[in-house]
Protein backbone atom coordinates (compact mmCIF):
# COMPACT_ATOMS: atom_id res chain seq x y z
CA UNK A 1 0.00 0.00 0.00
CA UNK A 2 1.20 3.39 -1.08
CA UNK A 3 1.77 5.61 1.91
CA UNK A 4 1.00 9.48 0.66
CA UNK A 5 3.80 12.34 1.91
CA UNK A 6 1.15 13.69 4.73
CA UNK A 7 0.54 10.35 6.09
CA UNK A 8 4.23 9.24 6.14
CA UNK A 9 5.16 13.03 8.21
CA UNK A 10 1.99 12.22 10.89
CA UNK A 11 3.54 8.93 11.48
CA UNK A 12 6.96 10.47 11.78
CA UNK A 13 5.51 13.06 14.53
CA UNK A 14 3.43 10.96 16.35
CA UNK A 15 6.77 8.26 16.87
CA UNK A 16 9.31 11.60 18.14
CA UNK A 17 6.42 13.12 20.09
CA UNK A 18 5.83 9.42 22.12
CA UNK A 19 9.09 10.69 24.42
CA UNK A 20 8.35 8.35 27.07
CA UNK A 21 9.54 5.97 24.90
CA UNK A 22 13.66 5.37 25.81
CA UNK A 23 16.00 4.65 23.05
CA UNK A 24 16.98 0.97 23.12
CA UNK A 25 20.78 0.69 23.41
CA UNK A 26 21.58 -2.75 24.63
CA UNK A 27 22.85 -5.82 22.81
CA UNK A 28 21.71 -9.06 21.73
CA UNK A 29 23.64 -11.86 21.22
CA UNK A 30 22.82 -13.00 17.61
CA UNK A 31 21.22 -16.52 17.15
CA UNK A 32 21.92 -19.28 14.45
CA UNK A 33 18.55 -20.91 12.37
CA UNK A 34 18.76 -24.35 12.81
CA UNK A 35 18.38 -24.21 8.46
CA UNK A 36 22.31 -23.28 8.29
CA UNK A 37 23.21 -27.09 9.85
CA UNK A 38 22.23 -28.06 6.41
CA UNK A 39 23.41 -31.47 4.71
CA UNK A 40 26.80 -32.95 5.18
CA UNK A 41 28.40 -29.74 6.60
CA UNK A 42 25.55 -29.70 9.25
CA UNK A 43 26.32 -33.16 9.75
CA UNK A 44 29.75 -33.04 10.55
CA UNK A 45 29.44 -30.05 12.93
CA UNK A 46 26.41 -31.72 14.66
CA UNK A 47 28.74 -34.70 14.84
CA UNK A 48 31.79 -32.23 16.42
CA UNK A 49 30.05 -29.95 18.74
CA UNK A 50 29.59 -32.40 21.84
CA UNK A 51 32.75 -33.03 21.75
CA UNK A 52 34.11 -29.38 21.66
CA UNK A 53 33.70 -26.16 23.70
CA UNK A 54 33.87 -24.11 20.34
CA UNK A 55 30.83 -22.21 19.36
CA UNK A 56 28.82 -24.50 16.39
CA UNK A 57 28.63 -20.95 14.19
CA UNK A 58 32.41 -20.60 13.65
CA UNK A 59 32.95 -24.17 13.30
CA UNK A 60 30.82 -24.07 10.67
CA UNK A 61 31.80 -20.73 9.12
CA UNK A 62 35.61 -21.88 9.18
CA UNK A 63 34.29 -25.43 8.04
CA UNK A 64 32.57 -24.03 4.87
CA UNK A 65 35.31 -21.90 4.39
CA UNK A 66 38.37 -24.14 4.27
CA UNK A 67 36.26 -26.90 1.97
CA UNK A 68 36.04 -23.83 -0.53
CA UNK A 69 39.74 -22.94 -0.48
CA UNK A 70 40.04 -27.25 -0.89
CA UNK A 71 37.92 -26.71 -4.00
CA UNK A 72 40.06 -24.18 -6.15
CA UNK A 73 39.69 -21.94 -9.07
CA UNK A 74 40.90 -23.71 -12.23
CA UNK A 75 38.79 -23.49 -15.18
CA UNK A 76 36.97 -26.91 -14.60
CA UNK A 77 36.33 -25.98 -10.76
CA UNK A 78 33.10 -25.64 -9.11
CA UNK A 79 31.98 -21.54 -9.84
CA UNK A 80 28.51 -19.36 -10.45
CA UNK A 81 28.53 -16.91 -13.44
CA UNK A 82 26.92 -14.18 -11.70
CA UNK A 83 26.36 -10.87 -13.79
CA UNK A 84 28.93 -12.39 -16.21
CA UNK A 85 31.69 -12.79 -13.49
CA UNK A 86 32.64 -15.86 -12.09
CA UNK A 87 32.03 -16.84 -8.29
CA UNK A 88 34.39 -19.56 -7.20
CA UNK A 89 34.09 -20.98 -3.75
CA UNK A 90 35.85 -18.75 -1.34
CA UNK A 91 34.36 -17.33 1.74
CA UNK A 92 36.12 -15.04 4.07
CA UNK A 93 35.16 -16.04 7.60
CA UNK A 94 36.13 -13.03 10.72
CA UNK A 95 35.46 -15.32 13.45
CA UNK A 96 34.32 -12.61 16.68
CA UNK A 97 34.86 -13.32 20.41
CA UNK A 98 36.49 -12.08 23.70
CA UNK A 99 39.91 -13.16 24.46
CA UNK A 100 38.65 -15.24 27.68
CA UNK A 101 35.51 -16.81 26.17
CA UNK A 102 35.66 -16.79 22.32
CA UNK A 103 36.78 -20.10 21.97
CA UNK A 104 38.25 -18.84 18.37
CA UNK A 105 40.96 -20.74 18.34
CA UNK A 106 39.17 -24.07 19.46
CA UNK A 107 36.84 -23.63 16.57
CA UNK A 108 39.40 -23.77 14.15
CA UNK A 109 41.36 -26.80 15.84
CA UNK A 110 38.26 -28.87 15.77
CA UNK A 111 37.77 -28.43 11.82
CA UNK A 112 41.49 -28.44 11.45
CA UNK A 113 41.83 -31.74 12.73
CA UNK A 114 39.64 -32.53 10.21
CA UNK A 115 41.20 -31.16 7.53
CA UNK A 116 44.73 -32.09 8.33
CA UNK A 117 43.43 -35.91 8.03
CA UNK A 118 42.10 -35.07 4.83
CA UNK A 119 45.55 -33.55 3.43
CA UNK A 120 47.33 -36.98 4.53
CA UNK A 121 45.95 -38.51 1.80
CA UNK A 122 46.85 -35.81 -0.55
CA UNK A 123 49.68 -36.27 -2.44
CA UNK A 124 50.77 -32.33 -3.22
CA UNK A 125 48.17 -30.39 -0.84
CA UNK A 126 47.75 -26.64 -1.27
CA UNK A 127 49.39 -24.09 0.70
CA UNK A 128 48.40 -22.81 4.41
CA UNK A 129 49.99 -19.80 5.65
CA UNK A 130 49.57 -16.76 8.12
CA UNK A 131 51.66 -13.60 8.34
CA UNK A 132 49.69 -10.88 5.83
CA UNK A 133 51.54 -8.19 5.72
CA UNK A 134 51.96 -6.53 2.24
CA UNK A 135 49.91 -6.85 -1.09
CA UNK A 136 53.14 -7.96 -2.45
CA UNK A 137 53.46 -10.95 0.14
CA UNK A 138 50.37 -12.12 -0.57
CA UNK A 139 51.00 -11.87 -4.77
CA UNK A 140 54.27 -13.69 -4.18
CA UNK A 141 52.90 -16.78 -2.08
CA UNK A 142 50.54 -17.72 -5.22
CA UNK A 143 52.75 -15.94 -8.01
CA UNK A 144 53.20 -17.18 -11.80
CA UNK A 145 56.48 -18.25 -13.75
CA UNK A 146 58.60 -15.41 -14.81
CA UNK A 147 61.51 -15.91 -17.48
CA UNK A 148 60.91 -17.90 -21.09
CA UNK A 149 64.15 -20.13 -20.40
CA UNK A 150 64.05 -22.75 -17.36
CA UNK A 151 68.07 -22.83 -18.05
CA UNK A 152 68.29 -19.27 -17.48
CA UNK A 153 69.59 -17.64 -14.19
CA UNK A 154 66.74 -15.23 -13.58
CA UNK A 155 63.96 -17.49 -14.34
CA UNK A 156 61.25 -18.18 -11.43
CA UNK A 157 58.99 -21.64 -11.66
CA UNK A 158 56.55 -19.95 -9.90
CA UNK A 159 53.69 -21.92 -7.89
CA UNK A 160 51.22 -24.09 -9.82
CA UNK A 161 48.77 -24.69 -7.20
CA UNK A 162 46.94 -21.20 -6.93
CA UNK A 163 45.03 -22.44 -3.88
CA UNK A 164 46.32 -20.57 -0.66
CA UNK A 165 44.28 -20.65 2.31
CA UNK A 166 45.55 -18.22 5.15
CA UNK A 167 44.45 -18.39 8.60
CA UNK A 168 44.93 -15.09 10.97
CA UNK A 169 44.82 -15.53 14.50
CA UNK A 170 45.10 -11.70 14.88
CA UNK A 171 43.55 -10.12 11.99
CA UNK A 172 43.33 -6.76 13.60
CA UNK A 173 46.98 -5.99 12.48
CA UNK A 174 46.61 -7.07 8.63
CA UNK A 175 43.55 -4.19 9.45
CA UNK A 176 46.23 -1.68 10.71
CA UNK A 177 49.07 -2.46 8.11
CA UNK A 178 46.07 -1.79 5.72
CA UNK A 179 45.76 0.85 6.99
CA UNK A 180 49.43 2.20 6.23
CA UNK A 181 49.83 5.17 3.60
CA UNK A 182 51.09 3.53 0.46
CA UNK A 183 50.29 -0.26 1.69
CA UNK A 184 48.96 -2.29 -1.51
CA UNK A 185 47.35 -4.89 1.06
CA UNK A 186 43.75 -3.67 1.29
CA UNK A 187 43.56 -3.35 -2.63
CA UNK A 188 45.13 -6.71 -3.25
CA UNK A 189 43.24 -8.34 -0.92
CA UNK A 190 39.48 -6.57 -2.78
CA UNK A 191 41.02 -8.38 -6.34
CA UNK A 192 42.08 -11.34 -4.13
CA UNK A 193 38.26 -12.03 -3.20
CA UNK A 194 36.83 -11.54 -6.51
CA UNK A 195 39.55 -14.42 -7.74
CA UNK A 196 41.53 -11.25 -9.86
CA UNK A 197 44.56 -11.43 -11.54
CA UNK A 198 47.26 -9.89 -9.01
CA UNK A 199 50.26 -7.82 -10.35
CA UNK A 200 52.48 -5.56 -9.04
CA UNK A 201 54.53 -3.25 -10.64
CA UNK A 202 58.21 -2.76 -9.55
CA UNK A 203 61.54 -3.31 -10.11
CA UNK A 204 60.90 -6.84 -9.34
CA UNK A 205 57.27 -7.28 -11.29
CA UNK A 206 55.08 -10.31 -10.09
CA UNK A 207 51.94 -11.56 -11.18
CA UNK A 208 49.32 -14.21 -9.91
CA UNK A 209 46.99 -15.23 -12.62
CA UNK A 210 43.72 -16.78 -11.17
CA UNK A 211 44.32 -17.10 -7.71
CA UNK A 212 42.24 -18.83 -5.20
CA UNK A 213 42.95 -17.25 -1.75
CA UNK A 214 40.46 -17.74 1.92
CA UNK A 215 41.30 -16.00 4.75
CA UNK A 216 39.56 -17.53 8.22
CA UNK A 217 40.56 -14.20 10.74
CA UNK A 218 40.21 -13.87 14.36
CA UNK A 219 39.25 -11.05 16.28
CA UNK A 220 38.08 -9.40 20.02
CA UNK A 221 34.62 -7.08 19.12
CA UNK A 222 37.06 -4.43 20.84
CA UNK A 223 39.93 -4.81 18.36
CA UNK A 224 37.44 -5.03 15.63
CA UNK A 225 35.91 -1.66 16.56
CA UNK A 226 39.09 -0.32 17.18
CA UNK A 227 40.31 -1.03 13.74
CA UNK A 228 37.56 0.13 11.61
CA UNK A 229 37.70 3.11 10.09
CA UNK A 230 36.00 5.09 7.29
CA UNK A 231 38.26 4.20 4.48
CA UNK A 232 38.06 0.47 5.42
CA UNK A 233 34.38 0.16 5.39
CA UNK A 234 34.28 2.74 2.25
CA UNK A 235 36.71 0.94 0.32
CA UNK A 236 34.72 -2.09 0.51
CA UNK A 237 37.49 -4.45 2.10
CA UNK A 238 35.79 -5.40 4.74
CA UNK A 239 32.34 -6.11 3.03
CA UNK A 240 34.27 -8.61 1.85
CA UNK A 241 34.28 -10.63 5.18
CA UNK A 242 31.28 -12.47 6.92
CA UNK A 243 31.15 -11.73 10.49
CA UNK A 244 31.06 -14.57 13.41
CA UNK A 245 30.06 -13.60 16.55
CA UNK A 246 31.61 -16.82 18.96
CA UNK A 247 31.51 -17.86 22.47
CA UNK A 248 32.60 -21.23 24.07
CA UNK A 249 29.10 -23.54 24.18
CA UNK A 250 30.39 -25.63 27.19
CA UNK A 251 32.98 -26.33 29.38
CA UNK A 252 34.57 -29.28 28.96
CA UNK A 253 37.58 -30.05 31.60
CA UNK A 254 38.73 -33.32 30.50
CA UNK A 255 39.71 -31.71 27.31
CA UNK A 256 37.05 -32.12 24.61
CA UNK A 257 38.52 -33.70 21.73
CA UNK A 258 36.61 -35.89 18.81
CA UNK A 259 36.63 -39.42 18.71
CA UNK A 260 38.62 -40.82 16.21
CA UNK A 261 36.01 -42.32 13.73
CA UNK A 262 34.30 -38.90 13.66
CA UNK A 263 37.24 -37.57 12.39
CA UNK A 264 37.98 -40.25 9.92
CA UNK A 265 34.16 -40.24 8.72
CA UNK A 266 34.03 -36.32 8.24
CA UNK A 267 37.60 -36.30 6.10
CA UNK A 268 36.57 -38.98 4.02
CA UNK A 269 32.99 -37.03 3.42
CA UNK A 270 35.28 -34.15 2.53
CA UNK A 271 37.27 -36.19 0.35
CA UNK A 272 34.53 -37.38 -2.12
CA UNK A 273 32.95 -34.22 -2.07
CA UNK A 274 36.67 -32.32 -2.90
CA UNK A 275 37.07 -34.36 -5.91
CA UNK A 276 33.93 -33.91 -7.44
CA UNK A 277 33.57 -29.92 -6.87
CA UNK A 278 36.68 -29.56 -8.25
CA UNK A 279 35.89 -30.90 -11.87
CA UNK A 280 32.54 -29.52 -11.66
CA UNK A 281 32.43 -26.47 -13.81
CA UNK A 282 29.69 -23.68 -13.82
CA UNK A 283 26.93 -24.75 -10.67
CA UNK A 284 23.28 -23.65 -11.80
CA UNK A 285 19.87 -23.60 -9.58
CA UNK A 286 16.63 -25.73 -9.73
CA UNK A 287 14.00 -24.51 -11.22
CA UNK A 288 12.14 -24.19 -7.46
CA UNK A 289 15.81 -22.94 -6.36
CA UNK A 290 15.61 -20.32 -8.70
CA UNK A 291 12.37 -19.09 -7.60
CA UNK A 292 13.21 -18.81 -4.16
CA UNK A 293 16.45 -16.74 -5.35
CA UNK A 294 13.93 -14.02 -6.94
CA UNK A 295 11.99 -13.48 -3.76
CA UNK A 296 15.38 -13.46 -1.51
CA UNK A 297 17.09 -11.26 -3.73
CA UNK A 298 14.81 -8.13 -3.52
CA UNK A 299 15.59 -8.15 0.53
CA UNK A 300 19.05 -8.82 0.33
CA UNK A 301 19.26 -5.91 -2.32
CA UNK A 302 17.23 -3.36 -0.65
CA UNK A 303 18.29 -0.41 0.26
CA UNK A 304 19.24 0.42 3.59
CA UNK A 305 20.59 3.49 5.94
CA UNK A 306 24.13 4.29 5.55
CA UNK A 307 25.70 3.22 8.71
CA UNK A 308 28.57 1.09 9.33
CA UNK A 309 26.51 -1.81 9.66
CA UNK A 310 25.10 -1.21 6.10
CA UNK A 311 28.52 -0.39 4.72
CA UNK A 312 30.31 -3.54 6.49
CA UNK A 313 27.68 -6.15 4.60
CA UNK A 314 27.24 -4.57 1.92
CA UNK A 315 27.84 -8.21 -0.43
CA UNK A 316 24.63 -9.90 1.16
CA UNK A 317 23.38 -11.24 -2.58
CA UNK A 318 26.72 -12.47 -3.26
CA UNK A 319 27.44 -13.65 0.06
CA UNK A 320 24.96 -15.93 -0.34
CA UNK A 321 25.45 -17.48 -3.69
CA UNK A 322 28.66 -18.53 -2.50
CA UNK A 323 27.44 -20.15 0.29
CA UNK A 324 24.42 -21.91 -0.98
CA UNK A 325 27.09 -23.42 -3.97
CA UNK A 326 29.45 -24.50 -1.09
CA UNK A 327 26.36 -26.33 0.86
CA UNK A 328 25.28 -28.14 -2.69
CA UNK A 329 28.74 -28.88 -3.57
CA UNK A 330 29.56 -30.56 0.49
CA UNK A 331 26.04 -33.02 -0.36
CA UNK A 332 28.22 -34.06 -3.71
CA UNK A 333 25.44 -32.19 -6.14
CA UNK A 334 26.40 -29.64 -8.70
CA UNK A 335 22.84 -28.37 -8.81
CA UNK A 336 22.01 -25.63 -5.67
CA UNK A 337 18.21 -26.72 -4.34
CA UNK A 338 16.19 -24.41 -2.27
CA UNK A 339 17.38 -25.78 0.84
CA UNK A 340 21.00 -24.55 -0.13
CA UNK A 341 19.78 -21.32 -0.15
CA UNK A 342 17.96 -21.67 2.87
CA UNK A 343 20.55 -22.78 4.83
CA UNK A 344 23.24 -19.89 3.14
CA UNK A 345 20.12 -17.08 4.04
CA UNK A 346 20.64 -18.35 7.90
CA UNK A 347 24.18 -18.13 7.94
CA UNK A 348 24.48 -15.15 6.50
CA UNK A 349 22.08 -13.84 8.21
CA UNK A 350 23.77 -14.71 11.70
CA UNK A 351 26.50 -12.71 9.76
CA UNK A 352 24.40 -9.78 9.91
CA UNK A 353 23.34 -10.39 13.03
CA UNK A 354 26.79 -10.70 14.37
CA UNK A 355 27.97 -7.30 12.61
CA UNK A 356 24.72 -5.58 14.22
CA UNK A 357 25.93 -6.69 17.30
CA UNK A 358 29.66 -5.44 16.89
CA UNK A 359 28.78 -2.01 15.02
CA UNK A 360 24.90 -1.05 15.47
CA UNK A 361 26.14 1.41 18.65
CA UNK A 362 29.95 1.96 17.25
CA UNK A 363 29.89 5.60 16.33
CA UNK A 364 31.94 5.85 13.11
CA UNK A 365 34.38 8.67 13.86
CA UNK A 366 34.04 9.84 10.28
CA UNK A 367 30.37 9.88 10.58
CA UNK A 368 29.13 13.75 10.26
CA UNK A 369 25.61 12.78 10.96
CA UNK A 370 26.35 11.73 14.41
CA UNK A 371 28.79 14.54 14.65
CA UNK A 372 26.04 16.80 13.94
CA UNK A 373 23.25 15.45 15.79
CA UNK A 374 25.82 15.27 19.07
CA UNK A 375 26.75 19.01 18.34
CA UNK A 376 22.95 19.99 18.45
CA UNK A 377 22.66 17.96 21.74
CA UNK A 378 25.26 19.69 23.09
CA UNK A 379 23.71 22.77 22.30
CA UNK A 380 20.64 22.21 24.52
CA UNK A 381 23.42 22.65 27.75
CA UNK A 382 21.08 21.34 30.80
CA UNK A 383 17.96 21.79 29.25
CA UNK A 384 18.83 18.62 26.80
CA UNK A 385 17.04 18.22 23.07
CA UNK A 386 14.15 16.03 22.98
CA UNK A 387 13.20 13.33 20.12
CA UNK A 388 10.78 16.16 18.90
CA UNK A 389 13.20 19.14 19.06
CA UNK A 390 16.19 16.69 17.06
CA UNK A 391 13.15 15.82 14.84
CA UNK A 392 11.80 19.35 14.15
CA UNK A 393 14.92 21.38 14.76
CA UNK A 394 17.61 19.85 13.71
CA UNK A 395 16.40 17.69 10.79
CA UNK A 396 13.28 20.10 9.52
CA UNK A 397 10.68 17.01 10.01
CA UNK A 398 13.59 15.40 7.25
CA UNK A 399 14.90 12.33 8.33
CA UNK A 400 13.02 8.90 9.80
CA UNK A 401 12.39 8.00 13.37
CA UNK A 402 14.57 4.98 13.14
CA UNK A 403 17.34 6.57 11.47
CA UNK A 404 17.37 8.94 14.37
CA UNK A 405 16.60 6.83 16.94
CA UNK A 406 19.55 4.84 16.14
CA UNK A 407 21.80 7.46 15.47
CA UNK A 408 21.32 8.50 19.36
CA UNK A 409 21.39 4.58 20.10
CA UNK A 410 25.28 4.79 18.81
CA UNK A 411 25.77 8.21 20.50
CA UNK A 412 24.59 6.78 23.78
CA UNK A 413 27.05 3.63 23.77
CA UNK A 414 29.78 5.58 23.14
CA UNK A 415 28.90 7.45 25.91
CA UNK A 416 29.04 10.87 24.57
CA UNK A 417 24.95 11.34 25.06
CA UNK A 418 22.96 10.33 27.68
CA UNK A 419 18.91 9.99 28.02
CA UNK A 420 17.37 11.03 31.15
CA UNK A 421 14.03 10.82 32.54
CA UNK A 422 12.78 13.75 33.30
CA UNK A 423 9.26 14.93 35.46
CA UNK A 424 6.38 16.45 33.84
CA UNK A 425 2.98 17.51 34.82
CA UNK A 426 1.72 14.17 32.86
CA UNK A 427 3.64 11.46 31.39
CA UNK A 428 7.45 10.69 31.75
CA UNK A 429 9.27 12.39 29.35
CA UNK A 430 12.79 11.56 28.01
CA UNK A 431 15.26 14.18 27.12
CA UNK A 432 18.70 13.73 25.67
CA UNK A 433 22.16 15.03 27.42
CA UNK A 434 25.91 15.82 26.47
CA UNK A 435 27.53 13.69 28.98
CA UNK A 436 29.39 17.39 30.19
CA UNK A 437 25.53 18.50 31.54
CA UNK A 438 23.45 15.25 32.33
CA UNK A 439 25.62 15.15 35.60
CA UNK A 440 23.70 18.50 36.24
CA UNK A 441 19.89 16.93 36.68
CA UNK A 442 18.52 15.07 39.47
CA UNK A 443 17.11 12.56 37.27
CA UNK A 444 18.11 8.82 36.76
CA UNK A 445 19.40 7.61 33.53
CA UNK A 446 17.24 4.64 31.92
CA UNK A 447 18.46 2.20 29.86
CA UNK A 448 16.01 -0.15 27.88
CA UNK A 449 15.98 -3.94 25.97
CA UNK A 450 17.04 -3.18 22.74
CA UNK A 451 14.67 -3.39 19.68
CA UNK A 452 15.05 -5.52 16.41
CA UNK A 453 16.92 -3.54 13.40
CA UNK A 454 15.44 -3.92 10.12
Amino acid sequence: MTVSPEQWEREQVLSHEAEETPVHVDKEWPTLRPEAFHGIAGEIINGLAPTTEADPAAMLADLLATFGWLIGAEEQSAHMLVANSKHHARIWPIIVGTTSSGAKGTSHGAVWRIVAKYLETVLNPPMHKTGLSSGEGLIEAVRDESGDDPEAKNYEPGVLDKRLFVMEDEIAQVFKRSNREGSTLGPTLRLAYDGRDLSVMNRKAITATAPHIVIVGHISPGELQGVVRSGDVDGGTMNRFIYICSRRSKRLPDGGNAPQDVINVSAQAISEAVDIARRAGRIDMSAEARAHWRKSYARLTADRPDTVLTKATGRRAPSVLRLAMVYCLFDQRTVIESDDLRAAEALEQYSVDSARYIFETHVDKGSNEHSRLAEFIRSGGVQGKSRSEIYTDLYKKNRKSDLIGHDLAALIEQGSVVQVEMPTDGRKKIVFFAREHAHRTQNTQVRAKPSKAA
